[in-house]
């Protein structure tokens, strides 16, 4: 009897101890992180570049452009692009839409024994013009179920705070 109940306690040990999978839903998800603004020196030029950080998770894992897909003279920008980031600045105690960014997250894979993907992306804004002194952004992703995520928000960037 003592034997069964050995075996009993080990086998609910070894079922309490197996690593239970994560699940996530396939339409992507973000999540703002961090923004920074700072007076950068690259390629020998000064740049004043915003650096913008946000995590992700998406389920199905496929996130990022396809490298080997072939593109049909119909393609659509989210099959170009796959993040895109609004620039709003303030102007009478009122935000106003300026410009959308795109940029491209590379090729992403999900892993072996997990197909989600989970992570964190940092992009680069290039800024040439001050206008206005106080910013926000808006952005969001695509994966290539051209899923689109939830959008985000940073926080108002007040420039000369920064720079």
């Amino acid at each position: 009897m003592s034997a069964k109940i050995l075996y009993l306690i080990s086998f609910l040990i070894l079922l309490a101890s197996c690593e239970k999978e994560d699940q996530y839903s396939d339409i992507p998800e973000i999540k703002y992180k961090s923004f920074t603004l700072a007076e950068e020196t690259e390629n020998g030029f000064e740049n004043i570049i915003g650096r913008l950080k946000f995590t992700f998770t998406d389920g199905d894992g496929d996130i990022g452009i396809d490298p080997n897909a072939e593109t049909a003279n119909d393609t659509t920008i989210t099959e170009v692009y796959n993040t895109f980031i609004t620039r709003f600045y303030k102007e009478n105690n009122q935000f106003v839409r300026d410009t959308t960014i795109t940029y491209i997250i590379p090729y992403l894979e999900g892993g072996v024994y997990r197909e989600y993907l989970k992570g964190e992306i940092e992009i680069k804004i290039y800024f040439n013009d001050f206008s206005y002194d106080t910013l926000m952004f808006n952005f969001y992703i695509y994966d290539r179920a051209n899923h689109k995520s939830n959008t985000e928000t940073t926080p108002e960037i007040i420039v000369s705070e920064w720079i």
